[in-house]
């Protein structure tokens, strides 16, 4: 058995109510939910991986080929995000 550690938290009602009912249809307790979350949190964070949502944006930045809907090849550099930077917003 996983020993557990006692901690004090302090969540917004209204996301513990919402958390409470989720947990009730997947038959989980809220300090699972929480605890399966910060796993999954951390283990991505050391591992270097990145959420879905972060995963989905990777790509967003990714330039065209013009006249194409093909997307180059290699992932956009350093200088091109601040080229579109300066582009959006202009140069510093």
């Amino acid at each position: 058995m996983v020993s557990k550690t006692a901690k004090n938290l302090y969540l917004d009602p209204d996301v513990v109510e919402r958390a409470e009912e989720y947990g009730r249809r997947r038959g989980a307790n809220l300090s699972s939910l929480v605890s399966d979350y910060l796993d999954a949190l951390t283990s991505r964070l050391t591992q270097g991986r990145h959420g879905p949502l972060v995963q989905r944006l990777l790509g967003a930045g990714v330039p065209r080929v013009h006249g194409t809907k093909k997307r180059r090849q290699r992932r956009p550099s350093i200088e091109d995000y601040r080229r579109h930077l300066d582009e959006k917003y202009g140069p510093k």
